[in-house]
């Protein structure tokens, strides 16, 4: 999967992406917007992390918020920010295709310091 242009959409004749196209492999982290799940693309076995956050409750500011936050990540390309790839809108949930770390989280690394 290459990462998409900023805008997220894909270009004439390439196939959107799907929560059809992954399976669930396990749920990284949970916040307050959302849900982060470690998920495998069919197509080919990669792994990849999912950040799903549910739009149905955000305000209108909310939501642009929640898209901007996809443009930035979209716009970055820095070996210590998690890189972007893809996102999409369905069942009311913003879906952002995100570089599987496989090491962990940040925090669960921080924890284990202390």
């Amino acid at each position: 999967m290459q990462p998409r242009p900023s805008s997220g959409r894909p270009s004439a004749g390439e196939a959107r992406t799907s929560l059809k196209d992954f399976t669930v492999k396990g749920t990284i982290s949970k916040g307050s917007f959302g849900i982060v799940y470690r998920v495998e693309r069919k197509v080919d076995g990669k792994m990849y992390a999912l950040k799903q956050i549910n739009l149905d409750n955000m305000n209108r500011a909310e939501r642009e918020e929640t898209i901007d936050e996809a443009r930035v990540l979209a716009g970055l390309n820095h070996k210590y920010v998690v890189r972007y790839y893809d996102c999409f809108i369905e069942d009311k949930l913003f879906n952002i295709v995100m570089f599987y770390a496989s090491g962990g989280t940040i925090h669960s690394k921080i924890q284990s310091l202390r």
